[in-house]
């Protein structure tokens, strides 16, 4: 089966892990992966791009008009004519003039949407939706049951096999705790660095991992600071990402109060490395993090200063929610994650779509 990928941008983020990893997995298609990311003035994550082509997958930068042109697309597939387009969705749906074009046709290809937005809502023109987090089902505008697959995100446990600092600290000790997340605005709250402050949890090292605007800001907070050791150590490579998990005692997994996260791909990393993790309960947080189990939840961001100084305390509870969180993060494997993709994609190797009813039609008109 001929299966093209699309997404906004190839950058840096959990969305294009999840579309990387599920192609590279999946040999047993033709694949070709499309970004718009210089279309959207960012960078491209070439660590991405050098994986895929190795594997025989042709990346392609392209503008957002090549998706809406027919002339632009054939162009651009040089004959390459997909079975199935799998649009792994965030914000924008620059390619829903296609799907209103094509939905009419009897020969048309499926298209399948992987929905990673915990905010947006979707049309109801696609054939197939993938959420990665229960709560993303009130999203997706009313389509049957059979059509929406919850597959979450997964990692590969076997990268993850060196024991953390979260099973070995004490007492007394100097207690590390780590952010793994893009230093940006709309990421992090930006007073961040002000709440860890405050929240003066004894004998704490803070680690930051991820880079963006917020990085310099940051340092120079931190650096003026009375009180409080902070460390800013930049964008990591996804190779030494168990590298850097291994250091830490808990993962703070902190976003802005206006982001919600579905289903992070950095929170299923710590638990698979026997990293627990504080948040809050909020999003798609409380479907990975068991409070008391592999971590802790907070009501809201002051409670989060609270429950980090509980385990400072406590590092027999950190170690027994290290064992709990490498326990938990069974849930989230790779294989099973591959092997749900390929049950949701064997039905559609059938043959194209049926024909798309008025209602399907108008929706599609719509998006």
């Amino acid at each position: 089966m001929k299966i093209l990928s699309i997404i906004e941008a190839l950058g840096r983020g959990g969305a294009e892990v999840a579309l990387a990893d599920l192609v590279a997995e999946m040999p047993e298609h033709r694949h070709v992966v499309w970004h718009f990311t210089s279309a959207n003035r960012l960078a491209i994550n070439r660590n991405h791009v050098r994986r895929l082509s190795a594997r025989g997958v042709r990346v392609r930068d392209v503008h957002w008009r090549a998706v809406v042109s027919p002339t632009l697309r054939d162009e651009m597939l040089e004959g390459f004519e997909p079975d199935v387009v799998v649009f792994h969705w965030w914000r924008n749906e620059p390619w829903a003039p296609w799907i209103a074009d094509a939905l009419p046709s009897a020969k048309r290809p499926w298209f399948v949407c992987v929905l990673h937005s915990a905010l947006s809502t979707v049309s109801s023109a696609y054939d197939r939706y993938v959420i990665v987090a229960e709560l993303q089902r009130s999203l997706i505008h009313p389509v049957p049951d059979s059509e929406v697959w919850l597959i979450p995100n997964a990692v590969d446990g076997r990268r993850f096999r060196a024991a953390s600092r979260a099973s070995r600290s004490g007492p007394g000790e100097k207690f590390v705790i780590g952010s793994l997340a893009r230093l940006h605005p709309e990421k992090m709250p930006l007073d961040s660095i002000s709440r860890a402050v405050a929240w003066d949890v004894p004998h704490a090292v803070w680690r930051f991992a991820g880079d963006g605007l917020l990085r310099a800001p940051f340092e120079a907070e931190a650096a003026a600071a009375r009180s409080g050791e902070f460390h800013f150590v930049g964008h990591i490579a996804r190779r030494a990402v168990p590298r850097f998990l291994s250091e830490l005692d808990v993962l703070c997994h902190v976003v802005h109060p206006d982001t919600l996260d579905s289903n992070p791909i950095a929170v299923i990393e710590a638990l698979a490395a026997g990293v627990p993790v504080v948040a809050e309960a909020r999003g798609g947080l409380p479907d990975l993090i068991e409070d008391g189990t592999n971590g802790l939840l907070a009501a809201d961001l002051d409670e989060i200063g609270t429950l980090l100084s509980r385990l400072e305390a406590d590092r027999g509870l950190v170690r027994r929610l290290s064992r709990g969180a490498r326990e938990s993060a069974v849930r989230f494997g790779r294989d099973e994650h591959v092997a749900a993709y390929r049950r949701l994609l064997a039905p559609l190797e059938a043959g194209p779509p049926p024909a798309a009813s008025d209602a399907a039609i108008a929706a599609g008109a719509g998006a």
